[in-house]
This record gives C-alpha cells, structure tokens and sequence, in this order.
C-alpha cells in the first residue's frame, strides 16, 4: 500500500474526529496533518494493542530507529516514509519526533503515574507535539500559537484517557495519577465493573476539570492573525470539548455505555466550528483592512 493510501485509511478508520476535522483542511496541509496524527496513532498501538510489555517496547524502541530514518536515511514504514518530506519542507525538529515517542513510552510505566502532574508530561510530549508540528505544517506568524497547540493537546488527551479509562483497565495500562486516585479514595479495581463507582466519577470530573482549564487556555491563546491557519485543530477543539460536556451531562459515567459522539453530531459540530472561523476570518480582515 502506497504511504498516502495507508496514512488515510489509518486516521480515518480509527481516528473520527480528525477525519472531519480533515474535510474543512484545505491541501497541502490536510495530508500534513494527517501524517503527523497518524505518526501518533501507530506510536498509541504499541501501547493499547499490545499486551506484552516487553513486545510494546520493542515495537517502540523500532520506531525509534523509523523515525531516525525519516530524518536521514531509508524508512521502511508507510508512515515514516510520508514524514520524511514534511521534515524537509517544513523544517520539523526531530527532537520533536522523539519527544512524541517518548510520550508513548511513558504508558509501558508498570506502576503507571504517580502525580497528576507526571500525566500532563506525557500528554505534553505526545498528544501536545502532535499539535505543535501541525502548526508548524499548517503555518503560523505569532508564537502562542504553540501554546495554543501545547493546551488543545493537553485537552484533548485528557477527553480521551476519560473515555478510555474501562479499555485500558481491561488491557492493564493504568493511566489514572496515583495522586488522584487517592484523594478521592479510588483504586483502579474501580473500573472492572459495569458502572462506575461515585469516587471512580469523581476522579475522572477532576481529570475533566483539568481538561476544561486547558480548552480555555487554548482558545484565549489563540492570535486572531493565525485563526484561518488553524482550522482544523480548532475543529478538533470544539469536538472534544463536546464530548466533555457529554461526559458531564452523564456524571462521568465510562462503564455502563460508551462515550462518544454521534457521527451526525459529530459533523454537525464540525461545520458549526468551520462556519464560525470563516466568519471569524472575514471580520478580522474586514477591521484590519
């Protein structure tokens, strides 16, 4: 399978919520961000669909070697193959690359995350890096547009770890920072059964608090000149920020039914969003012209 070929089916298939904020992207930098996502993709799979800790690093520690191939020499994945040229047209830093990987390698941790704040390294250095070399694809004029992109990732790995708090559980990846686990008196025996505990649910409304702060960050950071650029990570913004409201509306409720969107709500918020930058767009230029 051609490199572009398999980037799409891999986002697409398994990554809703990218695949339509994608169709409001226009090119080159739909197909850009598509690699980078997908990039992460593969990295998250040797983490969740791998049971065995020493086959997880392995797999990791290859693409490893993948990725330093990318920035100079032969890569022999699809994906790699696909982001050898964004490195070289756009200058992406591979330290970048190898940070993301190193968020990866972070979940393989047997006793999981003892703090809070050890959670927000890790998805810093992959679910933020992810949206950083986006930006740095998409283009940008004002700086905080990467700290607009560090908090959107922030966010939206935290939405995520909430929905996935039951799957993980079952594939023993705890995620959940011991430090929060204990002061609300939860154990991760909490997530084995077909409801979520009051002191489960309350650890996962801190961990959406958390999340809720960061969207905020994200949209205040965001500089009006760079809007039209960013589409498609405010798209995305938008999608999980529903989803928390979702989450919200049902108590943080994980186990008895699965949390996600609707694919028609989930188009129906993207247009919304698209909508709301093209007018945003236009204003903007209107009041500088």
């Amino acid at each position: 399978m051609k490199a572009r070929a398999y980037v799409e089916d891999r986002v697409f298939a398994r990554q809703p919520d990218i695949r339509v904020a994608a169709l409001f992207v226009a090119e080159p930098a739909r197909y850009a961000c598509l690699v980078l996502h997908a990039l992460r993709a593969e990295l998250l799979e040797c983490v969740e669909q791998v049971n065995d800790e020493g086959v997880a690093h392995t797999r990791l520690a290859w693409w490893g070697q993948e990725l330093a191939a990318s920035v100079e020499g032969q890569p022999a994945h699809p994906v790699a193959q696909a982001l050898q040229p964004l490195i070289r047209d756009h200058q992406l830093p591979a330290e970048y690359l190898m940070e993301m990987l190193d968020g990866a390698t972070m979940d393989l941790r047997p006793d999981g995350y003892e703090s809070l704040n050890e959670l927000l390294l890790r998805c810093h250095r992959l679910d933020s890096m992810t949206q950083i070399l986006c930006v740095h694809v998409c283009g940008y004029e004002d700086h905080n547009s990467i700290k607009f992109a560090h908090n959107l990732g922030v966010a939206t790995a935290l939405v995520r770890l909430i929905t996935r708090a039951g799957a993980d559980y079952q594939r023993n990846r705890l995620r959940l920072p011991h430090d929060l686990l204990a002061r609300h008196g939860a154990t991760p025996a909490d997530l084995g059964g077909s409801t979520t505990p009051p002191r489960m649910r309350a650890v996962l409304r801190e961990l959406g608090d958390t999340a809720s702060e960061h969207f905020d960050l994200a949209l205040a950071l965001l500089p009006a000149v760079d809007r039209h650029r960013q589409r498609g990570a405010m798209i995305q913004l938008r999608l999980a920020h529903r989803l928390l409201a979702q989450l919200r509306r049902d108590d943080f409720e994980v186990l008895a039914r699965e949390q996600q969107l609707r694919p028609l709500t989930r188009l129906w918020v993207a247009w919304r969003a698209a909508r709301k930058e093209e007018k945003t767009a236009r204003s903007d230029s209107a009041n500088s012209a």
